[in-house]
């Protein structure tokens, strides 16, 4: 990551954080934003469903209730978490790697960066991989629901981006690491923030070098929101008063400012 990183906040700290202001962006936005007329991964997969073709396997969640129609929500929430966790098939067997991620302004391109001893490092460059962004998830109890012969289940929000990735010039890695400390240092209310131009240049320069930036071009989105919208608004209810019960207020909130996503989806 970058030469200093800031204070990480406790996870649930920042679950609570991203759901409030991913409620508070979606309010804000009104009508969800188009994309240029781009179709987007699971759009493609409904047209394909549609006409009969089966794409079940190349998504998350085979329930097309748990796939956002807003155009935005999967970029948003990316956004918001801004850290994933790479999986790549390398000689040595298949490997996975976590690290903060920068996406476009087209969401075209996710950018991340590793260490150079890392055991994807050197296999990345030219390969396909997967970068899965997580944000919170929680057991959904049976007992919870009023309907009888009702199983236990999951909720969880996880955000699939597949691609090939290609190594960064130096310029590039230092730009990214530029935009990951300003996006963070903001989020911290740091006065002043802090930037490389606090470091001794030739000290910077060393610890880059011991990193390696990288960028996923996408070619593919797999979103999963899975919030309960097979479920009644009565259910959802009891589900959302079972979850934040449980410690799970992140989540809770996430049902809360998505829950008319089910009519839309």
């Amino acid at each position: 990551s970058a030469a200093r990183r800031a204070p990480r906040a406790h996870p649930r700290q920042q679950a609570d954080r991203h759901s409030r202001e991913i409620g508070k962006k979606k309010s804000e936005g009104g009508q969800v934003r188009k994309t240029g007329g781009q179709e987007t991964g699971w759009q493609k997969a409904e047209c394909q469903e549609a006409s009969g073709a089966s794409r079940q396997t190349d998504l998350m969640h085979p329930n097309s209730a748990f796939r956002p129609r807003q155009d935005d929500l999967a970029e948003l929430l990316v956004r918001e978490i801004g850290f994933a966790a790479v999986f790549a098939a390398t000689p040595d067997g298949p490997r996975v790697a976590h690290a903060p991620v920068v996406l476009s302004d087209d969401r075209a391109t996710l950018q991340f960066h590793l260490a150079r001893g890392n055991a994807l490092t050197r296999h990345l460059d030219g390969s396909t991989a997967l970068a899965v962004v997580q944000g919170p998830d929680a057991y959904v109890s049976a007992s919870w629901y009023e309907a009888a012969d009702q199983v236990p289940t999951w909720n969880y929000v996880a955000i699939e981006m597949e691609g090939v990735v290609s190594k960064l010039d130096d310029a590039a890695l230092i730009a990214q690491l530029d935009t990951l400390s300003a996006a963070h240092e903001a989020r911290t209310g740091a006065n002043p923030p802090w930037t490389r131009d606090k470091m001794n240049p030739a000290l910077f320069s060393k610890m880059t070098g011991a990193i390696t930036g990288f960028e996923l071009r996408i070619t593919a989105w797999r979103p999963t929101i899975k919030l309960s919208q097979n479920k009644s608004a009565d259910e959802r209810d009891r589900v959302i008063k079972g979850i934040e019960a449980t410690g799970h207020g992140a989540l809770a909130q996430l049902m809360r400012h998505l829950g008319d996503d089910k009519g839309q989806a």
